[in-house]
């Protein structure tokens, strides 16, 4: 996956959405607490937020953003699943509209993913949640059992010449066909199929445009080929990206060849640079201001808007390179009505079991059993009413 670093060589950028990197806490420094002292701290809404959940990837591509230096995975027990959910809860409550899923690979954690996708949806109701995926992890059955929690599904590609995407890294030959199949299943199961390319010395020539045209994906955003100390460059790092790296003058005639794509959105390096709010796997944000990747405190221990402040967030960027958009999916009445009945039948179970098993035993007291008889009265009518709406709408 990539991040929207600044370079060490190559005065590009380039971003998968989102990525990060960790660092301890204790080499945090905040721009919060450089300034000022009696300047008013400036408050950062969470509107869109970029979460790599795992580091881990069953990929190697060359120009990789975000190694698998750490196999921490927060979600893995119960515990750090009810952590996850408090701290996405938080961000919520702070102003997060929309949350997107990425890694490493996400899918390498195919059920937390599942379960963080319907908590996402359901129980905090955000407008939208995303997944960015290599998607060649990704089961049909999935997308059937949680394709209605997902509003947009990123999938990397960065060439329709198969052979390319192998000497980048990105598969080992069957990484197109995966790709097709995948735009099928985001068609029957109603979410909005996106494609995301790094443009890099292998791909730079080609001409994607009657494929993209084909699969007629909600955006394609192309990136190009960055270097990161440390990531894919440098003798620390896990990859090489330098034979990979293109000029800006190659980076601009792929997007001249290509101007007539109308969902292409390309993104320049100083539109990336700190124009995203990228969590780690350990739930700090990635400050880039000084041109690597400096962890904030983790909002596991701190409220989020002290952590926020020491994200080196550009907002008026943000909004500038067309990071609102139109990120939920569109949905058609019926598809309402199926999932009202749903909420309301998982609502009308966890009501009895309430109702059955109080504070004062196996029936609960009197108060709790008629509360709950009340409510579960409420979701029996609502559940009725869909009903009905689902039947009008069949009879049509």
């Amino acid at each position: 996956m990539q991040s929207p670093m600044s370079p060490v060589s190559v005065p590009s950028t380039q971003s998968k959405d989102l990525e990060d990197v960790k660092l301890p806490h204790e080499e945090l420094r905040s721009d919060a607490s450089t300034s000022e002292p009696d300047s008013e701290p400036t408050t950062v809404v969470p509107r869109s937020v970029n979460w790599h959940y795992t580091r881990k990837c069953n990929y190697s591509c060359k120009f990789c953003f975000h190694t698998a230096k750490s196999s921490f995975f927060l979600p893995e027990t119960e515990e750090g699943m009810m952590e996850s959910k408090e701290c996405l809860r938080r961000l919520k409550m702070a102003g997060m509209e929309k949350l997107n899923f990425s890694g490493g690979e996400p899918f390498l954690h195919d059920k937390a993913l599942g379960e963080l996708c319907r908590f996402c949806k359901v129980e905090l109701e955000l407008p939208s949640v995303s997944i960015v995926s290599n998607g060649s992890l990704i089961k049909e059955s999935w997308m059937k059992r949680f394709g209605s929690f997902v509003d947009i599904l990123a999938i990397s590609c960065d060439s329709f010449v198969e052979e390319t995407n192998v000497r980048v890294g990105r598969g080992r030959g069957e990484h197109l066909r995966k790709l097709e199949e995948i735009k099928k299943w985001c068609v029957e199961y109603k979410v909005d199929f996106k494609i995301n390319s790094v443009i890099n010395a292998l791909n730079v020539d080609e001409d994607m445009s009657e494929h993209i045209e084909r699969l007629q994906p909600k955006r394609w955003k192309v990136f190009q080929c960055l270097l990161i100390e440390g990531e894919n460059a440098g003798e620390e790092a896990i990859r090489d990206a330098r034979s990979l790296t293109i000029s800006d003058e190659q980076f601009q005639s792929f997007l001249e060849r290509h101007k007539a794509v109308s969902v292409l959105v390309p993104e320049s390096n100083d539109a990336m640079m700190n124009s995203y709010l990228i969590l780690d796997e350990k739930l700090c944000f990635l400050n880039c201001t000084s041109g690597g990747k400096k962890p904030s405190a983790s909002i596991r221990d701190v409220e989020v808007e002290v952590a926020l402040r020491q994200a080196g967030f550009d907002a008026e960027m943000f909004v500038k390179r067309g990071g609102v958009y139109d990120w939920t999916k569109q949905r058609d009445i019926e598809d309402l009505g199926e999932d009202m009945m749903d909420v309301k039948t998982q609502t009308a179970g966890t009501l009895v079991k309430k109702m059955y098993k109080g504070p004062r035993g196996v029936l609960g007291d009197r108060e709790s059993r008629d509360e709950c008889s009340w409510m579960l009265a409420g979701a029996v009518a609502c559940g009725a009413l869909s009903l009905c709406l689902l039947a009008i709408l069949r009879t049509r």
